[in-house]
């Protein structure tokens, strides 16, 4: 029995999310899992295009960004899961992670980091790093400006006015944003989310000496991983967004990247940074 669009009681729990409905209809008919409703969805799939529109506002909508997003509610991911078979009691697992988090490639980090995304982030850490590194060897006290992919990019613009003219004064400053931009490199390189929580424990513990110093002149100032996490998100995602314009330049990491799997999340710069902690 259907309704006059063609659902059937599993398409109609699926798509409110009723996982109890959903484990009392699949006890009595497995079966109405392949079946397929007037828009050619199976319930799985009625689930899945509900879950688009509650995370961007409209369904069918894979190229929108959803800024706000933050993860789907435990009742959306016990759906899911009875749909698909996976046990989803553990929360903290990263399959269950992955669900929560509209993965669909299958391998993104901490649920939400999709591959590309990761190798995104990385090399473009790495690129600058080398570039930062040389900003500050070159330069002593007094004033200076930043390297022009900070500018071009508007990633300066990230800093507070007043750690702004720090970093543009005090050399010691300058070398502590330069060790924290090399631990969140660090974070990238060993496969783990640039969560706040990550890279303040490579801050703390891996690089103790950092606590003192170059270290504490740059916390003294006003900065924080949020603040040079920021400028990497924004140097990352403006890269992107000129791509196909005709101030694009080739991405050299284009063909590495494009060997990658393909996610939901590869492009979701602001909703990665906001999981991430800032």
């Amino acid at each position: 029995m259907t309704d006059k669009h063609g659902n059937t009681a599993l398409h109609l729990a699926a798509e409110l999310s009723r996982a109890d409905d959903i484990k009392y209809v699949l006890s009595k008919k497995p079966s109405l899992t392949n079946l397929r409703n007037d828009e050619g969805f199976t319930p799985l799939e009625a689930l899945h295009e509900a879950l688009e529109e509650k995370r961007t506002g409209s369904r069918r909508a894979s190229g929108e960004k959803a800024d706000q997003f933050r993860g789907f509610s435990e009742s959306n991911i016990a759906s899911v899961g009875m749909l698909t078979g996976v046990e989803v009691s553990d929360l903290d697992h990263i399959d269950v992670q992955r669900i929560k988090y509209g993965c669909i490639c299958g391998a993104c980090i901490d649920g939400f980091l999709s591959p590309r995304m990761h190798l995104t982030l990385l090399r473009h850490a790495k690129e600058q790093q080398l570039r930062l590194q040389e900003w500050c060897a070159a330069s002593t006290d007094g004033s200076i400006g930043f390297p022009k992919t900070f500018i071009s990019t508007g990633a300066e613009n990230c800093l507070p006015i007043l750690v702004k003219d720090h970093l543009t004064t005090n050399q010691l400053v300058r070398k502590g944003f330069v060790n924290m931009w090399a631990c969140i490199v660090e974070c990238l390189a060993e496969n783990m989310a640039p969560s706040k929580e990550n890279v303040m424990q490579l801050w703390e513990s891996r690089l103790p000496r950092l606590r003192s110093g170059k270290g504490k002149a740059f916390l003294d100032s006003g900065g924080s991983v949020k603040v040079v996490a920021n400028m990497l998100f924004c140097i990352a995602r403006s890269r992107d967004e000129l791509a196909g314009t005709s101030s694009y330049r080739k991405n050299p990491y284009e063909e590495e990247i494009s060997k990658l799997p393909c996610c939901r999340n590869d492009k979701e710069y602001e909703f990665v940074r906001g999981v991430c902690g800032y």
